[in-house]
């Protein structure tokens, strides 16, 4: 964890307090406190983070999961939730936002380092297999998409995570069909992660 920036989003002062002093502990570096979910949302440009720690239920206003899916769409970096529920309910929407890690309070120290250090890593991974430099004309948007398709997200699934009408999914996934000459998402998957065109 030495040197890994992390983005605490906790509403309870001694909670965040105390996950920021284990993680100095163990060398990370925390690089923001937001007590509500709207700070986070509206500070998510000015924070330099390597990972994300949510709280779910944060009180009034947004919740850990609108935080959540605000960092995917700004494909900030990797989060996981920390959460005193437990229910299904809960897991299931928590779910759906595909996060890194998942912790029910109260959590032990060891097991929050273990879940952010395995988060970091199954996100470098993924990263690593997706090689856009192979192809310099698609957007930050359009490798955006890509990815969520690499996910094999539906279409619907895209258009919620940012924010955008389906019709606009079809027209981006269309133009990158067109850069990257492929004709299904089968051959668009293939040329992501051998990096050249299909």
């Amino acid at each position: 964890m030495k040197g890994v920036k992390v983005m605490i989003v906790e509403d309870e002062i001694v909670i965040a307090q105390d996950i920021a002093m284990l993680l100095k502990k163990h060398g990370a570096i925390v690089s923001s406190i937001c007590y509500t979910g709207h700070k986070a949302v509206n500070s998510l440009e000015a924070i330099d983070a390597d990972i994300a720690i949510l709280d779910i239920n944060l009180g009034t206003g947004l919740s850990g999961i609108q935080v959540a899916q605000a960092i995917k769409s700004a494909d900030k970096c990797p989060y996981i939730f920390l959460t005193s529920f437990s229910d299904s309910a809960t897991l299931q929407e928590a779910q759906e936002t595909s996060p890194y890690g998942y912790l029910v309070k109260p959590f032990q120290e060891a097991t929050l380092i273990a879940t952010l250090s395995l988060a970091l890593s199954n996100f470098s991974k993924q990263k690593e297999t997706i090689h856009f430099a192979a192809f310099p004309t698609l957007t930050e948007q359009e490798k955006q998409l890509c990815m969520q398709l690499y996910q094999g997200k539906s279409y619907k699934e895209i258009a919620a995570d940012c924010y955008i009408s389906i019709n606009t999914v079809r027209y981006h996934v269309k133009n990158i069909y067109v850069k990257l000459e492929v004709n299904s998402r089968a051959e668009l998957t293939a040329a992501l992660i051998d990096g050249s065109k299909v």
